[in-house]
């Protein structure tokens, strides 16, 4: 609930262009934190961590705000 209050809160203050259900939008960004921590456990040795961290962050800030900056 706080993660869609906050981009529904965004998109009011129109730093977030209107888009797809913010409860939607929330709940798939947490799926994906939750399967980057299980990525985390079981990852093999040498797993770029940054690329992966990078990539995760462009998700999350392309799917609230539609931009990478």
């Amino acid at each position: 609930d706080v993660l869609a209050d906050v981009i529904e809160t965004d998109r009011q203050a129109g730093l977030a262009p209107p888009g797809a259900d913010a409860d939607a939008i929330a709940t798939a960004l947490l799926d994906l934190n939750d399967r980057t921590m299980e990525r985390l456990v079981r990852a093999p040795d040498g797993f770029d961590w940054d690329r992966h961290v990078e990539a995760v962050v462009h998700v999350w800030i392309t799917s609230i705000y539609g931009r990478t900056a």
